[in-house]
């Protein structure tokens, strides 16, 4: 039997082999861990683990990178405006395309679509890059400010674009920071 989760950036894949025990039988987890992103397809790779690394053209994923230490970061105002200045433009996703995202004190969503010759490791790559330049510029820090790893989920279906899009969004209300979504600066979506 095989089990998977994802915590922390690492997909971790678990076999679950059984065991004896007086009361029948239980699992003992066995696991095994690859790195979130491959930036290379492997030449042994099974079918429809290319959607899991980040390989196929136009997939959407939702991602969210937090900073380091989970240190709030976002609370001033200068650098969450680099931030978002960052992720608005288009220029910082090359050939990618942010459908949504928001910028939370500590961490940030976004809806990525990749493009034909992009995989999600090398587009987050780059945004966490640009985006970590500009907030360190403007708060006159230095240092890391994202945490290396990232958490995606590939999107089954457009269907569920717009449902995930209009959580997204909603994410400071449910944390308190507004009453409502037009209260609170650091979001944007392609739909407005």
């Amino acid at each position: 039997m095989l089990a998977t989760s994802r915590r922390a950036g690492v997909h971790v894949a678990s076999k679950l082999a059984p065991t004896r025990a007086r009361s029948g039988v239980r699992y003992r987890v066995e696991p095994r861990r690859t790195t979130v992103g491959h930036d290379k397809p492997s030449p042994t790779r099974t079918p429809g683990t290319a959607n899991r690394q980040g390989l196929c053209p136009c997939q959407i994923y939702l991602v969210t990178v937090v900073t380091d230490h989970r240190a709030v970061r976002f609370r001033d105002c200068a650098p969450a405006w680099a931030v978002s200045a960052v992720l608005h433009d288009n220029a910082s996703w090359r050939d990618a395309s942010d459908l949504a995202w928001v910028l939370m004190p500590d961490h940030w969503h976004a809806l990525v679509q990749l493009g034909e010759s992009s995989t999600l490791s090398t587009v987050m790559q780059r945004a966490k890059s640009i985006s970590a330049r500009a907030a360190n510029r403007a708060s006159g820090r230095s240092g890391q400010v994202w945490q290396p790893a990232f958490h995606d989920h590939a999107l089954r279906s457009e269907e569920d674009l717009l449902a995930f899009a209009r959580y997204l969004v909603a994410n400071p209300v449910r944390a308190g920071l507004v009453r409502s979504v037009r209260n609170y600066p650091f979001w944007n979506a392609v739909w407005l």
